[in-house]
């Protein structure tokens, strides 16, 4: 396998070993936060009100003592989601679908990474926009990527297109006002799952190289 496969595929699965871990210990150390109820991204705000914007019934003001620890995270995440992708991008399949599509879940990161540089409490707008990239990009980008795959690696298109889907549809959810399990509920199962995705792949690139793109036994 090849240093720069084997550098992508890493970096996709150190995603959970910052992503996850920033965001838990973050939430441990943050008074008043309630994960069904209010936004990931006040995980990442300096200063302490009430975020009746960012919250579904929520009335309590909310601090996040460690913000430095869940936006560098969560930037990190971002970073490390498009090398996983740039640094794995001749095994996945050639034309400009495909392409498309890994731009997509590329740009999901960048969204990301702008969500962790730009607060809520201070850019509002920019993460805001941050936020929606971060969601509608790779959601969209998964659906076109299983389209791709489908008769490639039919068991790796099912999983990627149910991943897109539960993304966009619970990232609809979110911008409904939380619909239907609450804001923290619907916006975790629109991020979370991509994380599962790339830590994953990344897991079974290490492990098994090969290019993604020619139908394979057992696929």
């Amino acid at each position: 396998m090849g240093d720069s496969i084997r550098i992508g595929a890493v970096c996709m699965m150190m995603l959970t070993v910052l992503f996850f871990p920033a965001q838990f210990v973050t939430q441990l150390f943050s008074p008043g936060y309630d994960i069904f109820l209010y936004d990931i991204s006040l995980l990442g705000v300096s200063s302490c009100q009430v975020w009746s914007i960012a919250t579904s019934g929520g009335s309590d003001p909310v601090c996040s003592p460690l913000h430095l620890l869940f936006n560098i995270g969560i930037i990190m995440h971002g970073l490390l989601s498009i090398a996983g992708i740039w640094l794995t991008r001749h095994l996945w399949p050639t034309g400009g679908l495909a392409s498309t599509a890994l731009f997509l879940i590329a740009v999901g990161g960048v969204g990301a990474m702008m969500v962790g540089a730009f607060p809520l409490d201070d850019y509002m707008l920019i993460h805001v926009i941050g936020a929606v990239i971060a969601i509608a990009a790779p959601g969209v980008g998964f659906v076109l990527l299983a389209w791709v795959l489908r008769d490639l690696r039919p068991r790796l298109a099912f999983w990627t297109v149910l991943t897109g889907f539960v993304i966009l549809l619970s990232g609809l959810g979110h911008a409904l006002g939380g619909l239907p399990f609450g804001r923290g509920s619907m916006e975790r199962l629109a991020v979370w799952p991509q994380t599962i995705w790339f830590v994953c792949v990344g897991i079974t690139l290490y492990r098994k190289p090969g290019p993604l793109g020619r139908a394979v036994s057992g696929a």
